[in-house]
């Protein structure tokens, strides 16, 4: 099986990737948020890389953790 590649802006050339979990901070409503999310950098010059899934991914832990605190 091959790893995924993704255009890295750093190295201009599609370059494998690796997803690592990290403490995030989001902002909704004026409150700020701790939850942990994911993130994913060029296995070569470590740059973060955009991937859609992993801001959906985030996205929605944000929101959890929103509805968590405020009983929703």
């Amino acid at each position: 099986m091959t790893a995924p590649i993704v255009f890295c802006e750093e190295c201009r050339e599609y370059k494998p990737y690796t997803v690592s979990e990290h403490e995030m901070f989001g902002v909704l409503r004026g409150r700020t948020y701790t939850y942990i999310g994911k993130e994913a950098h060029c296995s070569v010059c470590g740059a973060v890389v955009y991937i859609p899934e992993l801001s959906d991914y985030n996205l929605t832990a944000l929101y959890n953790v929103f509805r968590d605190k405020n009983g929703n």
